[in-house]
């Protein structure tokens, strides 16, 4: 990832840090942990897209 990328990046970590330590804070353990879900599946699932497509092997 360039500099240049990762700078513009951080503002977004930051909030999605900010948006952890709420949903920690929050009083919902239950809803906390669908929300965690809910935010962290999108990322696995393009983590596992970028892995096929790097091996040439997009399975659709």
């Amino acid at each position: 990832m360039s500099e240049r990328g990762f700078k513009e990046a951080k503002p977004h970590i930051e909030d999605i840090k900010r948006h952890i330590w709420i949903l920690a804070g929050a009083r919902q353990p239950a809803i906390n942990i669908l929300f965690l879900i809910f935010l962290i599946s999108p990322v696995i699932s393009s983590l596992f897209y970028i892995e096929r497509f790097q091996y040439g092997k997009v399975v659709r």
